[in-house]
């Protein structure tokens, strides 16, 4: 007898979100007294199998964020397009962080040139912009994880709402 298969959480739209350089990435954890942490993220790619995803973090800005996932394993992951809106928020209890590949280090900068440039498109200065999301590449990790509960985050009033495989 064969299982039948499971729908696909992240569908073809979400990947879309998760990958563009107009999306603001956030990355969340907690410590064992439940305090959060945050660190921002730095291009992000989805798996071909779209079950596992990862992001570039800067390691000295994410110290913390790193320390919880060692001691714990969650992470959760929002990601806004800059110009509608539209957010999503993805969970995992299986995040790793490991050093970033080559296709990460490659992929950062033209992460990076694709947000700074909507950022500019949207009225925000060129210089701001950059200091504000710059990494060293001598600091990038990559932090992976599969999406376990994946949920609408738009603001409004379906924001927290379970993403479906519609979605």
């Amino acid at each position: 007898m064969t299982t039948p298969a499971k729908p696909r959480l992240l569908t073809r739209p979400t990947v879309e979100l998760l990958e563009s350089p107009t999306s603001a990435l956030h990355l969340a954890s907690r410590d064992a007294r439940l305090r959060p942490h945050t660190a921002y993220g730095y291009a992000c790619r989805v798996e071909p199998g779209r079950e596992r995803v990862t992001v570039g973090i800067s390691a000295p800005a994410a110290a913390l964020l790193m320390a919880d996932v060692r001691a714990n394993s969650l992470i959760a992951l929002v990601a806004c397009n800059i110009r509608s809106f539209f957010t999503i928020q993805l969970k995992g209890n299986d995040a790793r962080i490991e050093s970033a590949d080559d296709a990460l280090r490659r992929e950062v900068p033209a992460y990076f040139a694709g947000f700074v440039q909507e950022c500019v498109a949207l009225g925000f200065s060129r210089p701001g912009t950059e200091r504000h999301i710059a990494v060293d590449p001598g600091n990038l990790l990559a932090l992976s994880f599969t999406a376990t509960a994946a949920f609408v985050q738009t603001p409004g009033p379906g924001a927290g709402v379970p993403m479906s495989a519609a979605t």
